[in-house]
């Protein structure tokens, strides 16, 4: 009776381990991801639009779970807002994801390193990767699309632009 029970229990725990590793991103589309991030292209930002938006889909080799990659490059003295207090007028960078129905995601946005500006606002400066994984149980075929992008305000020292969406289209490939 006592090895029934262990067996069970043993059983179960196999069980949770695997339902615990579906939700998670396998390792090896974190490296395909982790190379596609740095290979995005990306337009050179003008003074009169200070940001640069682009964004890259990235399958696993399943074709189960993806990467949504959205990359953003700011000019020198320029900024979005990673987080703004209720109480100051700033509008907080916001990542957009439309995607087909049965699609998942697998935690939370990875997002790049942000630095404290004042009166508690955080910003974002540079060069920045935002990464968000999904799963699904679907087959998706090009005719599946995703609308991935960044809304946000940029600023310098001087000025600061009206809150702006930038939104680009995905094909699953």
């Amino acid at each position: 009776m006592k090895r029934v029970f262990l067996m069970a229990l043993l059983s179960l725990g196999c069980l949770a381990t695997a339902l615990v590793a579906q939700n998670k991103p396998r390792q090896e589309l974190f490296a395909k991801a982790s190379k596609i991030a740095g290979e995005i292209i990306m337009i050179e930002a003008k003074a009169n639009d200070p940001v640069s938006v682009n964004a890259s889909l990235v399958l696993s080799e399943q074709r189960d779970q993806f990467a949504v990659i959205i990359k953003a490059s700011l000019m020198n003295t320029w900024s979005i807002y990673a987080f703004v207090p209720e109480d100051q007028p700033y509008i907080e960078t916001k990542m957009e994801v439309r995607m087909p129905d049965g699609v998942k995601p697998l935690g939370d946005w990875v997002l790049p390193k942000s630095t404290t500006y004042e009166d508690d606002i955080l910003i974002y400066t540079g060069e920045l990767v935002f990464t968000r994984y999904y799963q699904t149980n679907m087959v998706l075929t090009d005719q599946d699309t995703i609308q991935a992008g960044l809304f946000y305000q940029a600023c310098d020292s001087h000025m600061c632009f009206p809150p702006k969406r930038k939104v680009v289209n995905l094909v699953f490939e």
